[in-house]
């Protein structure tokens, strides 16, 4: 009998570490998306009760383009929690602008998936 509530309890703590922790988050952040590759983000915890808003950059840009920076400081100083992603477009660790020339293997299924891990991350 003892045994079934230490197994609930252990899968309870393994289920609550493996939460996003808001509050001791902010800054950069790092995942492993379900393609493998590794993509990352910049996040900001906002005060309770407002609500979490997602920035998406510009077709090839980053989470560091000046908009999004600049968007991102402003809704943070008004207390909103917001998460800045940078697509991976098939590249881990992505953190530089790709130019519009450069051979595209990512297709646009690829980024609805990555958008949708994102906004699982945040909620």
């Amino acid at each position: 009998m003892i045994r079934i509530p230490a197994l609930l309890l252990a899968a309870l703590a393994c289920w609550l570490l493996a939460m996003p922790s808001f509050a001791s988050q902010s800054g950069l952040v790092e995942a492993k998306l379900p393609s493998g590759t590794i993509a990352g983000a910049h996040f900001q915890a906002g005060k309770r009760g407002q609500p979490a808003v997602l920035i998406l950059h510009g077709f090839l840009q980053t989470h560091t383009f000046p908009t999004i920076v600049s968007t991102m400081d402003a809704l943070s100083t008004a207390g909103y929690t917001v998460l800045a992603p940078t697509l991976s477009l098939g590249i881990s660790r992505r953190n530089k602008s790709l130019p519009c020339e450069a051979v595209h293997l990512h297709a646009l299924d690829d980024d609805v998936a990555e958008v949708a891990f994102w906004v699982r991350w945040l909620v």
